[in-house]
């Protein structure tokens, strides 16, 4: 089923619509309802720890659903990629074309992971498994986030096995799914 193109921004009623979903296996904190903006983030119970956060909002310079012209803004897309992982070489990221029910939508997939020390000697790391999904009817627009939040792995390959990017890229369509059809 083709998601509904809305006239205007989501309202109050929509906004509140949205906050009363919940998913079989994720606890959720709703972490903003403003009038217009709204971002709720679902973590699952038991391991992997997966976050899924989703955010709802009225459109501002929103790109057409065309890989091209997001293509060009890459460098505002891995600003969810922590900046120690960026430049590395080992850090995947990717921007591409998918469809959200039917209709055109672009996804991003980062993953990386650096641990060591500073320059103090102090232990430092970070590290990223994340599926964004992003789709907008032209008035309002979704990203869907889904992402490993567990402990640390062993290595970026370890990483990836506990939480693929193919189930990333799946839990990112479903819950975008039923949030675009309850808008």
């Amino acid at each position: 089923m083709t998601p509904p193109v809305k006239a205007a921004p989501l309202d109050a009623t929509a906004i509140a619509r949205l906050a009363t979903l919940t998913f079989p296996g994720y606890s959720t904190k709703l972490r903003s309802d403003a009038p217009t903006v709204f971002e709720v983030r679902h973590l699952t119970i038991g391991s992997p720890r997966l976050a899924v956060t989703v955010t709802v909002k009225p459109c501002f310079g929103c790109l057409a659903m065309q890989l091209d012209a997001w293509k060009q803004r890459r460098d505002a897309l891995e600003l969810l990629v922590d900046e120690r992982l960026r430049d590395r070489p080992e850090t995947d990221f990717e921007i591409g074309a998918t469809t959200l029910s039917g209709v055109p939508a672009i996804y991003t997939y980062q993953a990386g992971q650096l641990f060591g020390t500073d320059r103090s000697g102090n232990p430092t790391g970070t590290y990223t498994d994340a599926y964004a999904l992003y789709f907008n009817d032209g008035v309002n627009e979704i990203r869907v986030v889904a992402e490993y939040k567990d402990d640390p792995a062993a290595s970026k390959a370890a990483m990836v096995a506990k939480a693929p990017r193919e189930q990333l890229d799946r839990i990112a369509h479903d819950l975008g799914d039923a949030y675009v059809h309850a808008w």
